[in-house]
């Protein structure tokens, strides 16, 4: 008797979950924008289409790089985000991992790895979170949230 279980892996596209062998629902949608979101979670991927937040492709990378603790770029996988990035000619790619060290040394490194393609790379902005009082506000927020403003 086969499993539910049994029946789950990873999306050969995006890493997300999905049946064994299969892409998943997301990457087979052609209704989805032509744009990439990179997360390091499939957590991440579920919560992004929880909230509605996003309406086109995602790429998970499962890890960030961390030479501490043994992870390197080599284990990203990229060259498979580079080749959906060329066959599917993917117009943006929206890096949203966090804002770590570890995720901001990934992005970077991300950015570097696709700039010899056509895409343009992005990330979410940071700063001040809605009805936060400035007061309680740290400083590195307050900096980011001033550098990364946006003109009325």
């Amino acid at each position: 008797i086969t499993t539910f279980v049994d029946n789950v892996g990873k999306c050969s596209n995006c890493n997300n979950i999905s049946q064994k062998d299969h892409i998943c629902e997301i990457c087979a949608d052609s209704t989805r924008e032509n744009t990439i979101c990179v997360l390091q979670t499939v957590t991440d991927l579920l919560l992004f289409e929880k909230n509605d937040v996003y309406k086109g492709k995602y790429f998970v990378l499962e890890q960030l790089i961390n030479p501490i603790n043994g992870v390197f770029e080599e284990e990203l996988h990229l060259d498979k985000l580079k080749n959906i990035i060329e066959v599917d000619k993917v117009e943006e790619i929206i890096v949203s991992l966090g804002f770590t060290p570890e995720a901001e040394i990934t992005t970077e490194f991300i950015k570097e790895y696709l700039k010899d393609t056509d895409v343009k790379i992005s990330k979410p902005a940071q700063g001040i979170p809605l009805g936060a009082d400035i007061e309680y506000i740290d400083n590195l927020t307050l900096q980011m949230a001033f550098k990364q403003r946006t003109y009325l």
